[in-house]
Protein backbone atom coordinates (compact mmCIF):
# COMPACT_ATOMS: atom_id res chain seq x y z
CA UNK A 1 0.00 0.00 0.00
CA UNK A 2 1.41 3.94 -0.93
CA UNK A 3 1.89 6.49 1.35
CA UNK A 4 -1.01 8.13 -0.18
CA UNK A 5 -3.36 5.15 -0.32
CA UNK A 6 -2.69 4.84 3.59
CA UNK A 7 -3.43 8.70 4.12
CA UNK A 8 -6.78 7.60 2.31
CA UNK A 9 -7.70 4.94 4.00
CA UNK A 10 -7.70 7.09 7.34
CA UNK A 11 -9.86 9.92 6.49
CA UNK A 12 -12.76 10.15 7.89
CA UNK A 13 -15.54 8.48 5.71
CA UNK A 14 -13.60 6.62 3.64
CA UNK A 15 -14.15 2.64 2.92
CA UNK A 16 -12.27 0.48 5.46
CA UNK A 17 -11.22 -2.50 2.94
CA UNK A 18 -10.76 -4.57 5.74
CA UNK A 19 -14.02 -4.47 7.91
CA UNK A 20 -16.04 -4.38 4.42
CA UNK A 21 -13.95 -7.78 3.54
CA UNK A 22 -14.72 -9.48 7.18
CA UNK A 23 -18.43 -8.23 7.10
CA UNK A 24 -18.81 -9.88 3.76
CA UNK A 25 -17.15 -13.06 4.53
CA UNK A 26 -19.17 -13.02 8.15
CA UNK A 27 -22.52 -13.26 5.80
CA UNK A 28 -22.22 -16.86 4.72
CA UNK A 29 -20.64 -17.74 8.01
CA UNK A 30 -24.18 -16.41 10.23
CA UNK A 31 -26.46 -17.91 7.24
CA UNK A 32 -24.75 -21.24 7.64
CA UNK A 33 -24.77 -21.12 12.02
CA UNK A 34 -28.92 -20.22 11.61
CA UNK A 35 -29.42 -23.06 9.53
CA UNK A 36 -27.10 -25.13 11.94
CA UNK A 37 -29.30 -24.28 14.52
CA UNK A 38 -32.06 -25.43 12.96
CA UNK A 39 -30.48 -28.92 12.34
CA UNK A 40 -29.22 -29.22 16.00
CA UNK A 41 -32.98 -28.96 16.68
CA UNK A 42 -34.13 -31.31 14.09
CA UNK A 43 -31.74 -34.11 15.64
CA UNK A 44 -32.67 -33.36 19.09
CA UNK A 45 -36.43 -34.29 17.91
CA UNK A 46 -35.25 -36.96 15.84
CA UNK A 47 -36.26 -35.90 12.35
CA UNK A 48 -35.35 -38.21 9.52
CA UNK A 49 -33.02 -37.59 7.04
CA UNK A 50 -31.82 -34.07 7.76
CA UNK A 51 -30.01 -32.17 5.53
CA UNK A 52 -27.64 -29.06 6.54
CA UNK A 53 -26.71 -26.35 3.78
CA UNK A 54 -26.39 -23.15 3.38
CA UNK A 55 -29.32 -23.06 1.24
CA UNK A 56 -31.33 -24.09 3.63
CA UNK A 57 -31.65 -26.90 6.52
CA UNK A 58 -34.37 -29.63 5.41
CA UNK A 59 -35.47 -33.14 6.34
CA UNK A 60 -37.69 -36.17 5.53
CA UNK A 61 -41.77 -36.03 6.45
CA UNK A 62 -42.02 -36.49 10.39
CA UNK A 63 -45.62 -36.53 11.38
CA UNK A 64 -45.09 -37.59 14.81
CA UNK A 65 -43.79 -33.97 15.26
CA UNK A 66 -46.00 -32.10 18.30
CA UNK A 67 -47.07 -28.13 17.24
CA UNK A 68 -44.55 -27.33 20.06
CA UNK A 69 -41.63 -29.24 18.30
CA UNK A 70 -42.44 -27.56 14.90
CA UNK A 71 -41.98 -24.12 16.36
CA UNK A 72 -39.18 -25.38 18.13
CA UNK A 73 -37.05 -26.05 15.08
CA UNK A 74 -38.23 -23.45 13.05
CA UNK A 75 -37.06 -21.02 16.18
CA UNK A 76 -33.90 -22.29 16.29
CA UNK A 77 -32.06 -20.69 13.72
CA UNK A 78 -33.53 -17.00 14.03
CA UNK A 79 -32.48 -17.36 17.55
CA UNK A 80 -28.94 -18.22 16.86
CA UNK A 81 -29.14 -15.11 14.15
CA UNK A 82 -30.04 -12.70 16.98
CA UNK A 83 -28.19 -14.19 19.38
CA UNK A 84 -25.03 -13.32 17.32
CA UNK A 85 -26.12 -10.20 16.75
CA UNK A 86 -26.85 -9.31 20.23
CA UNK A 87 -23.02 -10.72 21.01
CA UNK A 88 -21.74 -8.58 18.24
CA UNK A 89 -23.68 -5.24 19.98
CA UNK A 90 -23.05 -6.17 23.09
CA UNK A 91 -18.97 -6.09 22.02
CA UNK A 92 -18.59 -3.05 19.91
CA UNK A 93 -17.04 -0.13 21.29
CA UNK A 94 -17.04 3.43 20.08
CA UNK A 95 -14.29 2.88 16.88
CA UNK A 96 -12.96 -0.14 18.15
CA UNK A 97 -13.94 -4.11 17.97
CA UNK A 98 -14.18 -4.03 14.43
CA UNK A 99 -14.87 -7.88 14.36
CA UNK A 100 -17.93 -7.41 16.77
CA UNK A 101 -19.00 -4.65 14.50
CA UNK A 102 -18.98 -6.71 11.70
CA UNK A 103 -20.55 -10.04 13.37
CA UNK A 104 -23.45 -7.66 14.29
CA UNK A 105 -24.10 -6.14 10.68
CA UNK A 106 -23.72 -9.60 9.50
CA UNK A 107 -26.12 -11.36 11.48
CA UNK A 108 -28.64 -8.50 10.88
CA UNK A 109 -28.35 -8.56 6.91
CA UNK A 110 -31.55 -11.08 7.28
CA UNK A 111 -33.55 -7.58 7.00
CA UNK A 112 -32.73 -7.63 3.30
CA UNK A 113 -35.19 -10.23 3.27
CA UNK A 114 -37.41 -9.66 6.27
CA UNK A 115 -38.08 -6.12 5.46
CA UNK A 116 -40.49 -5.77 2.15
CA UNK A 117 -42.52 -8.56 3.35
CA UNK A 118 -42.68 -6.94 6.69
CA UNK A 119 -44.14 -4.24 5.39
CA UNK A 120 -46.84 -5.95 3.42
CA UNK A 121 -47.23 -7.66 6.84
CA UNK A 122 -47.45 -4.03 8.79
CA UNK A 123 -49.79 -2.90 5.51
CA UNK A 124 -52.12 -6.08 6.45
CA UNK A 125 -51.92 -5.74 9.90
CA UNK A 126 -53.32 -2.16 9.42
CA UNK A 127 -56.16 -2.87 7.60
CA UNK A 128 -56.82 -6.13 9.27
CA UNK A 129 -56.73 -8.12 5.80
CA UNK A 130 -55.70 -12.15 6.10
CA UNK A 131 -52.29 -13.23 6.73
CA UNK A 132 -50.89 -14.89 3.88
CA UNK A 133 -48.15 -17.58 4.71
CA UNK A 134 -44.60 -17.36 3.71
CA UNK A 135 -41.54 -19.70 3.86
CA UNK A 136 -39.56 -17.28 6.47
CA UNK A 137 -39.04 -19.23 9.76
CA UNK A 138 -40.49 -16.63 12.11
CA UNK A 139 -44.05 -16.62 10.55
CA UNK A 140 -43.97 -20.31 10.23
CA UNK A 141 -43.47 -20.85 13.80
CA UNK A 142 -46.19 -18.26 14.79
CA UNK A 143 -48.64 -20.53 12.05
CA UNK A 144 -47.14 -23.72 14.05
CA UNK A 145 -48.41 -21.90 17.12
CA UNK A 146 -51.65 -21.07 15.74
CA UNK A 147 -50.89 -17.42 16.15
CA UNK A 148 -50.33 -14.38 13.13
CA UNK A 149 -47.54 -14.62 11.08
CA UNK A 150 -47.36 -11.10 10.11
CA UNK A 151 -47.07 -10.53 13.51
CA UNK A 152 -43.90 -12.49 13.46
CA UNK A 153 -42.45 -10.44 10.32
CA UNK A 154 -42.99 -7.26 11.70
CA UNK A 155 -41.49 -7.97 15.14
CA UNK A 156 -38.41 -9.64 13.31
CA UNK A 157 -37.83 -6.91 11.39
CA UNK A 158 -37.98 -4.45 13.94
CA UNK A 159 -35.42 -6.21 16.49
CA UNK A 160 -32.90 -6.63 13.53
CA UNK A 161 -33.47 -3.11 12.64
CA UNK A 162 -32.75 -1.99 15.73
CA UNK A 163 -29.69 -4.06 16.42
CA UNK A 164 -28.49 -2.90 13.31
CA UNK A 165 -29.28 0.58 14.07
CA UNK A 166 -27.37 0.50 17.27
CA UNK A 167 -24.44 -1.34 16.24
CA UNK A 168 -23.58 1.47 13.20
CA UNK A 169 -24.51 4.36 15.65
CA UNK A 170 -21.33 3.19 17.90
CA UNK A 171 -19.48 3.72 14.43
CA UNK A 172 -17.40 6.34 12.67
CA UNK A 173 -18.97 7.04 9.48
CA UNK A 174 -16.34 5.58 7.70
CA UNK A 175 -16.54 2.29 9.42
CA UNK A 176 -20.82 2.23 9.26
CA UNK A 177 -20.23 2.67 5.76
CA UNK A 178 -18.31 -0.49 5.21
CA UNK A 179 -19.61 -2.16 7.33
CA UNK A 180 -22.83 -1.54 5.29
CA UNK A 181 -21.17 -2.14 2.18
CA UNK A 182 -20.04 -5.48 3.34
CA UNK A 183 -23.21 -6.91 4.40
CA UNK A 184 -25.14 -6.15 1.47
CA UNK A 185 -22.16 -7.22 -0.78
CA UNK A 186 -21.91 -10.82 1.31
CA UNK A 187 -25.59 -10.94 1.52
CA UNK A 188 -25.52 -9.90 -2.68
CA UNK A 189 -23.64 -13.32 -3.59
CA UNK A 190 -24.68 -15.22 -1.14
CA UNK A 191 -28.54 -15.13 -3.01
CA UNK A 192 -26.60 -15.03 -6.36
CA UNK A 193 -24.91 -17.91 -5.82
CA UNK A 194 -28.19 -19.57 -4.09
CA UNK A 195 -30.24 -18.41 -7.75
CA UNK A 196 -27.64 -19.91 -9.46
CA UNK A 197 -27.56 -23.29 -7.71
CA UNK A 198 -24.18 -23.17 -6.45
CA UNK A 199 -24.51 -23.69 -2.74
CA UNK A 200 -26.02 -27.36 -1.61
Amino acid sequence: MTRISRAASRRPGGIEWATLLITALLVPAVILAHELGHYLAGLAFNVPHPRLGLSGFSHGPAPWLSRRQVAMIGVAGPAVSLALAAIGLARVKPGHARFAAALGVAACMRLCELLPFAVAALARLARRAPYRRTTFDEPRVFDALGLNGDIALVGASVIFAAILFAVLRRQRRGSGKSLIIGGLIGWGAWRIMLEQGLLA
